[in-house]
């Protein structure tokens, strides 16, 4: 894997389809865009891992854009407030984002992550970085934070009081959630 590519994140595909997101006690979140069930090729997977769990992070092999990403195993921890960023209110003017490459992809890909998922009320924030996101893309259901420099820094998904009953019920606060297979 070249791990100087860039790999593309969007909110929606290009018809403003949103993706499917789906909730399990296996694998606690499975996020796909409907790109993901037309790609003619086998994606790109990438597995982000940390000491908060680990992420697999799914690309058209065509245009390297997210098709989708699954929380194989997470530690959860809650936050009984609403998500402190706008990530689901208007203003952002852009949709895009990279995934971090170089050195930032190089250590996620070898495990050196501080990968953190927290439930606040509205929406789990999934960090795969030390630091908070400069900047929020908003959508529907899928927001991204990005850094400074447009690399990906959060992935934040709207839910709703059942959602996220259930995602708790199958973690627990603070525990680990998932399994990594």
């Amino acid at each position: 894997m070249d791990v100087s590519a860039t790999f593309t994140v969007t909110v929606t595909d290009d018809n403003g389809e949103e993706p499917y997101v789906e909730y399990d006690p296996y694998t606690p979140v499975t996020v796909t865009w409907p790109r993901y069930s037309r790609a003619l090729e086998p994606p790109i997977s990438l597995g982000l891992s940390g000491a908060g769990g680990y992420l697999e992070v799914k690309f058209d092999a065509a245009d390297r854009r997210l098709a989708g990403f699954v929380l194989v195993s997470a530690v959860v921890d809650t936050r009984n407030l609403p998500l402190p960023v706008p990530a689901f209110d208007e203003g952002s003017s852009s949709s895009t984002a990279r995934l971090a490459a170089g050195e930032r992809l190089r250590r996620a890909l070898s495990g050196d992550l501080p990968l953190t998922q927290i439930a606040y009320d509205d929406a789990l924030e999934i960090r795969i970085v030390d630091q908070p996101p400069l900047s929020v893309f908003p959508g529907p259901t899928v927001g991204f934070g990005s850094l400074g420099n447009g690399e990906l820094g959060a992935i934040y998904l709207k839910y709703s009081a059942e959602q996220r009953a259930f995602l708790l019920e199958n973690s627990g606060t603070g525990s680990s959630v998932g399994s990594r297979s």
